[in-house]
């Protein structure tokens, strides 16, 4: 059995949009299809800002401390 409302807060719809966008992705239905090929624009809000430390703030942010925790078994389980 599921509950449901039927309002939802911003955050909760937000994440619905953001869940049935990636779902049109996947499904190849986002974009303009030309060839069997779709050229998706990523909103602002989602793309990481281009620096020479890119890959470096991204392990940070997936695994933040993680230079801290490297003996530590349990934080990868986490």
């Amino acid at each position: 059995m599921r509950l449901s409302s039927s309002s939802c807060s911003q955050d909760n719809c937000e994440i619905m949009d953001f869940a049935n966008w990636l779902i049109d992705i996947g499904d190849g239905l986002a974009g303009d299809s030309i060839d069997g090929e779709s050229e998706v624009l990523i909103p602002d809000e989602i793309l990481t800002n281009d620096t020479n430390t890119g890959f470096e703030d991204l392990i940070q942010f997936v695994y933040p401390m993680l230079i801290y925790n490297l003996t530590n078994t349990d934080y990868f389980k986490e």
